[in-house]
């Protein structure tokens, strides 16, 4: 198993225990353009009942993005499982697509 990985528009000052007062992340983009980017960074990738799911090489990417076409995204939580392989750069191509921010929790519960 590996991490779960938060993508989003951090604050300029990152501190999620205080985030700035009235902060509030602006979009990463509307369900639809969640899932073009998925599709179009990750050759392959397929949606399902609101799951998006890519198996790479040695690990698998999954995410919930069920948000309507039109509905913004505040942020988006992929779950990575590793079978041998190395998804850091998959996830940070998918980061960099989606010009947001990422940040790791190998918590689980």
């Amino acid at each position: 198993m590996g991490p779960d990985v938060l993508m989003m528009h951090f604050p300029p000052e990152l501190a999620m225990d205080r985030p700035p007062p009235g902060w509030r992340p602006r979009p990463i983009g509307t369900g639809a353009e969640i899932r073009a980017t998925f599709a179009r960074t990750l050759p392959g990738c397929h949606y399902r009942d609101g799951e998006l799911h890519y198996s790479g090489d040695g690990f698998t990417i999954s995410a919930f993005v069920d948000e309507f076409d039109d509905q913004p995204v505040l942020g988006l939580t992929i779950v990575i499982t590793r079978d041998g392989g190395d998804p850091l750069p998959t996830t940070l191509a998918l980061t960099a697509a989606l010009d947001a921010g990422a940040t790791m929790s190998t918590a689980r519960g």
